[in-house]
């Protein structure tokens, strides 16, 4: 698959994130209803942390093309994705949100070697990007450097790889 369909592909899926899930239903649009059921499945830690693996993927390819808001907004939903499979391999309840610093705190309470703790930072770094420039009210900068997604997309990696090896 060329670069070119990877970054529509990409983009098709920020479109989906955009709608919320929403479902046209021909006379009015409903929200998607999907919730978690089976958070004893340890099958879960492996569908949360293979897409967080995939967002990761997806800010890298961004990066490289130079689409800086969406690389972030990537970087952030690796970083949510990875910390809920943590929470599901910890055998705890999922909460449908995007906020990173409540989901780090639920990771805090849960960690008994602190690990998470030394995280909090970095996690609390990408929080803003879940629509800090998705949406042109949300920020005083217009567009995000090349800088800036480079330490976001470092950060989530670090992350990454330490929910990897703290299940």
């Amino acid at each position: 698959m060329n670069k070119g369909k990877v970054v529509f592909l990409i983009l098709m899926g920020c479109f989906s994130f955009l709608t919320g899930g929403e479902v046209n239903t021909g006379s009015k649009i409903e929200p998607k209803t999907t919730l978690i059921t089976e958070i004893d499945d340890n099958r879960n830690f492996s569908a949360w942390f293979t897409r967080a693996q995939e967002d990761l993927k997806a800010a890298s390819i961004l990066i490289q093309h130079t689409l800086y808001s969406t690389a972030l907004f990537h970087c952030h939903q690796a970083v949510e994705k990875a910390l809920k499979a943590y929470l599901t391999n910890q055998k705890q309840y999922v909460p449908k949100i995007h906020s990173l610093e409540e989901l780090i705190e639920l990771c805090v309470q849960l960690d008994l070697h602190n690990k998470f703790q030394n995280i909090k930072e970095a996690v609390l770094f990408l929080d803003p990007f879940c629509t800090q420039f998705r949406y042109p009210h949300k920020t005083d900068i217009e567009f995000p450097t090349k800088d800036l997604a480079e330490k976001a997309y470092s950060q989530a990696k670090l992350i990454i790889r330490l929910v990897r090896f703290a299940q």
